[in-house]
């Protein structure tokens, strides 16, 4: 499992930030989106801290993953539509919160709806309409769905114990580089907040 379960770090603080000539019904609905996104993403964290990997899975977290599965699905199919009519939904079209779940949501896409959408978002980003440190993880995400290093330091994996465990890292020495290059914190505040999120250190 690698951290499309655990972007939950990656959600911004949601605001009331847009402009006047946002579309409102499209903001609204992916606001709800993320809001759903969320959320299951919220009763799993509880579980994820105290799972024993090394058991079956409880039926418990297998309704869960399989609800997220689920939600997860439906919000990419539906974001890839929104992008297929109106171009990568930014700030200016819904808003600054809106445009953040659809930069989570994207987070948690399969890797052909990944490689689909990424050259919106990287269009978006160039633009001033998308956030570097989102299309970062996409980016990480993206290689390790094909075996490649990541390049940003974004993406974990589960041990078979259940640990936390930092996906391998191209050039690792000049990663907070590139990190800080994309407006993301150092490797290690980042690996100590997950950590702390999920009641679990997070193996480097």
């Amino acid at each position: 499992m690698t951290s499309r379960l655990l972007i939950l770090l990656a959600w911004l603080p949601l605001t009331a930030c847009q402009v006047s000539s946002v579309n409102e019904e499209l903001r609204d609905e992916l606001l709800e989106m993320g809001r759903r996104d969320q959320a299951i993403r919220e009763r799993m964290v509880p579980l994820l801290a105290i799972i024993d990997f090394e058991q079956p899975p409880t039926q418990e977290f297998i309704a869960l993953v399989a609800e997220q599965d689920a939600i997860d699905e439906a919000n990419i199919r539906r974001l890839e539509a929104i992008v297929n009519e109106f171009g990568w939904p930014g700030p200016a079209l819904v808003g600054t919160d809106a445009s953040t779940a659809a930069e989570v949501i994207l987070n948690h896409a399969e890797l052909p709806e990944l490689q689909r959408l990424a050259p919106f978002l990287r269009q978006a980003v160039l633009a001033g309409q998308a956030d570097s440190g989102q299309l970062a993880m996409v980016e990480d995400q993206i290689r390790v769905e094909q075996g490649l290093d990541q390049i940003y330091g974004t993406e974990l994996v589960n041990g078979p114990d259940g640990a936390l465990v930092l996906y391998p890292i191209e050039d690792p020495e000049s990663v907070d580089e590139r990190r800080a290059g994309v407006g993301l914190p150092p490797l290690e505040v980042y690996l100590d907040q997950v950590g702390e999120a999920y009641g679990r250190p997070v193996q480097r």
